[in-house]
């Protein structure tokens, strides 16, 4: 397996903004962190993180977890800055950016990543946010032109699916987006997130609404396994909301959760919609079993930012915190 390189002296002084910085330690992630304020925003910095590798059972020490991908954009290519944190839109229309694993992930160890998620600050913008498992690495494989806005950023890339925080309901049936809305409702749809897939040939599968007669939150789904929830409106806001995602090997189950989706109704904000019947179970916590041959195979992660012909927001992503990170062994970039 080829060593992970330093990054160069130039890379490990990029800053932006003012830091303040305080030092916490975590005993889930045997690491390291500091909390700074960055640009207005609090920003994890990684110190000290273990990652073990997949052919070995050498831990390296220290390994900062951005190390482990690149940043692709509409804007240029990139790696993380010294903070773990990526642009991945700047708030105009079509518009994409992708933070992606240098190569595919080993699937047959335990391993941890968390951060923050940033979902911009217009409630009327878009289009998605999508937290993607892939075979290709989206930023080379991808028809980028068409995966913008309702393709939410996987367009093109066969058999892979992501966890989608989709601001913008697209009417249009190509899209085959879930409109997730109350009883009282007329013409307005409500954000949600689910998980989206796609075919073999690449093509985005539908997640169209499918009522039956019952109860608004009691709606099916195209597709039965999509997990569908009601986006929090208060996350598009422009600060930092905490993901973590979990993969345990022994299940081959992943699993990612994002605690301020979670909310309760108030004035001028519907009830929250946990669709039982697509699947979900919680209101933060969504759940996936990885097949056995991408288990076998290793997967890319990627965290894509995607705005539409009308609709846009800054979406970013910070990566702080990895545990058991590994390449998958039989990846020949990363031989």
């Amino acid at each position: 397996m080829k060593n992970i390189t330093k990054l160069s002296d130039k890379r490990r002084k990029l800053h932006i903004g003012k830091l303040a910085a305080v030092v916490l330690f975590s005993a889930a992630l045997g690491s390291f962190t500091t909390v700074s304020s960055y640009n207005g925003m609090l920003v994890a910095n990684p110190l000290t993180t273990r990652i073990a590798h997949a052919d070995s059972t050498q831990t390296q020490v220290p390994t900062e977890p951005y190390q482990y991908f690149s940043t692709s954009t509409s804007t240029g290519d990139s790696q993380l800055n010294a903070n773990g944190y990526a642009s991945l839109t700047q708030g105009q229309t079509n518009q994409y950016g992708y933070v992606t694993s240098l190569s595919k992930l080993d699937f047959n160890h335990d391993f941890t990543v968390s951060g923050n998620l940033y979902f911009g600050s217009k409630q009327d913008g878009g289009d998605a946010l999508n937290i993607l498992f892939s075979h290709e690495n989206p930023a080379k494989a991808l028809k980028i032109a068409s995966s913008t806005g309702g393709f939410l950023g996987m367009d093109g890339l066969s058999n892979s699916f992501g966890l989608v925080f989709d601001e913008h309901y697209n009417s249009d049936s190509v899209y085959g987006d879930f409109q997730n809305r109350q009883f009282w409702q007329l013409d307005r749809t409500d954000p949600v997130v689910s998980w989206r897939t796609t075919n073999d040939n690449g093509d985005l599968n539908s997640n169209a609404r499918i009522d039956n007669g019952l109860a608004f939150a009691s709606a099916k789904s195209q597709d039965p396994d999509a997990q569908v929830v009601s986006m929090n409106p208060q996350m598009i806001d422009g600060n930092a909301h905490p993901f973590t995602i979990n993969y345990n090997a022994s299940t081959s189950t992943v699993s990612i959760s994002v605690a301020d989706n979670a909310y309760s109704a108030a004035l001028g904000r519907s009830q929250q919609l946990v669709y039982s019947n697509t699947g979900a179970t919680s209101s933060s916590t969504w759940t996936r079993t990885i097949s056995a041959a991408d288990k076998a195979n290793g997967l890319y992660l990627s965290f894509a930012g995607v705005t539409g012909g009308t609709r846009a927001n800054r979406f970013a992503v910070t990566l702080s915190g990895a545990y058991n990170l590994a390449y998958a062994s039989n990846d020949q970039t990363s031989k």
